[in-house]
């Protein structure tokens, strides 16, 4: 045969087709975003307008709530946390995202009004001036600026003991400020520890439910969580936030069906959203419910209906926002990164690499764009021809090139997390490079090094999991070489932390039958037969 990756590494994994200051305000049920109990000097009338507006805020609908907090300021203009909240609107924590001229700007109208209001207390200037530490200094590194508002939160926190809205702000920037290699989850744990009590006293919260998932979205933390995440959706209906992120906890713990569930509802909130207010941020949540409703759907077998959310996404992308035909317009990094995640799963996922090859070439230095590149660079080692072999070799390494320079890229403009994440797809890319050119000590020593370096850091909230986890990866290479027994280890592996992938335990019930292991054979087995009789059963049409 002519195809170098049958000659040499025939992919036998098998794949089954298939939410004490002053009296509390109640915000008003209509609202259905939660209930939020945040005292403020701010006029009875336009009280709670504020603590709906809040409410919004913790479900990261920023462009609605800042809206609200607008509103509120025009109603009452000596509220001076109208415009904390309208500043708070401009930093998004988790997506490391923040606008520093927007965002001060209303810090210092906040610090402005709250000069002349002689009903304004010091808890409510401790908040005003906590995150001032965002955005007065923009030139100083955001990690900096981040620990200073986590210090200034803890303060406030200790000061206010009876403020439930300082603990909430105050457990989200412990998770903001976790370092992505600590491996321990002390601030996550830190930040579940004081959120779950008050959960219990205010299970209408949407912050506390949200937070509590964010902090345990980490394999060993999860499962903890799976009460307040099937409890979110149901504090906020009307946010598509809210209808998505139950999902982190249920892709975790490999709870498809839940997933897919959540993401329907997220994406069709989202499209509403979109339809009826032109807005970036849900085109932005769209995207991001549909990559991980693609997600959930390939580790079901479910291949009809992520080929559905592979072309939805694709419209979805194009239109943009304003039903613009530039690819992309008005798309946040958050959509951007579903935009180029979701074809390379479909293609990755289902092992058809000449899919993977033949996706468009990025134009761009983003981590979105080292996603297409890792696809595509995946797809080109595995369909090599072997009478071509010095032209197509070269052009896996051209890819290897292109993922390097996006990694300096990055690196150099000071975003290390997603530079590491590239490295690691640029060293699956250059082992298969290796193997290709027979180096297969190269091959395997590249392969565990993008294996070790992923499991040593923690995926990043805006994705359900990498494309292609690495160990995986090394997994295939030594199946494909004959190392089957030493495959199993590492396949055992990636279940540890993704529970419920189908590649791998196929591949595993395909091993342990080989070589005689009947009762691990039909343990996986079943596992995968279950898939499969879902899949028959449940077989739809994804939403249009």
């Amino acid at each position: 045969m002519r195809n170098l990756s049958v000659l040499l590494f025939a992919f036998t994994l098998i794949v089954p087709a298939f939410a004490d200051e002053a009296h509390h305000h109640e915000m008003p049920a209509s609202g259905n975003y939660g209930t939020v109990h945040f005292p403020t000097s701010c006029s009875a009338a336009a009280q709670p307008k504020f603590e709906r507006a809040v409410a919004i805020l913790h479900s990261f609908g920023y462009e609605t709530a800042r809206k609200a907090f607008e509103g509120v300021a025009q109603q009452d203009t000596h509220c001076a946390m109208a415009y904390w909240g309208v500043a708070m609107t401009q930093y998004h924590g988790l997506w490391r995202q923040v606008w520093p001229a927007e965002g001060k700007a209303a810090v210092d109208k906040a610090r402005a009004v709250i000069a002349g209001n002689a009903k304004a207390t010091a808890r409510e200037r401790a908040y005003i001036e906590a995150l001032g530490n965002i955005f007065d200094q923009s030139a100083t590194p955001l990690p900096k600026r981040e620990l200073a508002y986590e210090q200034a939160m803890a303060k406030l926190y200790a000061d206010y003991p009876n403020d439930h809205e300082a603990t909430i702000f105050y457990a989200l920037a412990l998770d903001v400020d976790a370092p992505p290699t600590d491996k321990t989850y002390a601030n996550q744990k830190k930040a579940r520890d004081i959120l779950v009590p008050i959960f219990k006293q205010e299970p209408n919260h949407p912050g506390l439910a949200h937070y509590i998932i964010h902090v345990s979205d980490f394999p060993p933390l999860a499962a903890d969580a799976l009460s307040a995440a099937r409890r979110y959706a149901q504090i906020a209906p009307s946010s598509p936030h809210a209808q998505h992120m139950p999902s982190h906890i249920f892709t975790r713990l490999g709870l498809w069906d839940e997933a897919i569930a959540s993401n329907r509802a997220s994406a069709a909130s989202a499209e509403r959203d979109q339809l009826a207010t032109n807005s970036a941020e849900a085109l932005g949540q769209r995207m991001h419910a549909l990559d991980y409703l693609e997600y959930a759907y390939l580790q079901e077998g479910r291949y009809v209906d992520a080929r559905e959310i592979v072309i939805l996404a694709k419209r979805v992308g194009e239109e943009g926002v304003g039903g613009s035909t530039a690819k992309g317009k008005g798309m946040n990094a958050i959509g951007g990164y579903a935009d180029a995640a979701i074809p390379a799963r479909f293609a990755l996922e289902r092992h058809e690499w000449a899919e993977a090859a033949a996706l468009p070439d990025p134009t761009g230095m983003t981590a979105n764009d080292a996603i297409t590149w890792y696809a595509k660079g995946l797809g080109l080692a595995h369909t090599i021809d072997v009478e071509e072999l010095a032209r197509d070799t070269a052009r896996v390494r051209a890819v290897v090139g292109k993922l390097a320079a996006i990694r300096d890229h990055l690196s150099g403009s000071g975003d290390a997390y997603w530079a590491n994440q590239v490295e690691i797809q640029r060293l699956q890319v250059l082992a298969w490079a290796e193997g290709a050119e027979q180096d297969m000590d190269g091959a395997l020593q590249h392969a565990r090094a993008a294996a070790d370096l992923e499991d040593a850091t923690e995926k990043a909230p805006v994705t359900p999991g990498p494309v292609l986890p690495a160990r995986e990866n090394l997994a295939q290479m030594l199946i494909l070489m004959g190392m089957q027994k030493t495959a199993m280890p590492e396949l055992e592996k990636v279940l540890e932390t993704s529970p419920n992938r189908l590649n791998p335990m196929a591949a595993l019930a395909s091993i342990a039958r080989d070589f005689g292991d009947a009762e691990k054979a039909k343990l996986y087995q079943a596992k995968v037969d279950e898939l499969k009789r879902k899949t028959i059963l449940k077989q739809v049409s994804a939403p249009k």
